[in-house]
């Protein structure tokens, strides 16, 4: 009787219980993972890490309420064009 391969539910074809092609790919990412926590960690005593974190929310915050601020001028900008070109056009 010969062996069938199995379709796993990732779409891979095999003979296992499981995909070892997906099982070593999780284990590639859980490794590498792992490396940049232990490299992240090395960060942990700096004293400046944590404020330029601290400063990065700050900036980001700050160009996420600029944009918006932008955004908002924009739309008010075309609405005016808009509702001046239909001023123009009615007349």
């Amino acid at each position: 009787m010969s062996r069938r391969k199995k379709n796993f539910p990732c779409g891979h074809k095999g003979y296992g219980q499981r995909c070892h092609r997906c099982a070593q790919e999780q284990m590639a990412r859980n490794e590498k993972q792992q490396q940049k926590n232990a490299w992240e960690e090395t960060f942990s005593k700096d004293t400046i890490r944590p404020l330029a974190k601290v400063f990065h929310g700050m900036i980001k915050s700050y160009l996420f309420l600029e944009l918006a601020t932008v955004v908002k001028r924009s739309l008010s900008e075309i609405a005016v064009r808009q509702h001046s070109r239909s001023e123009t056009a009615s007349k």
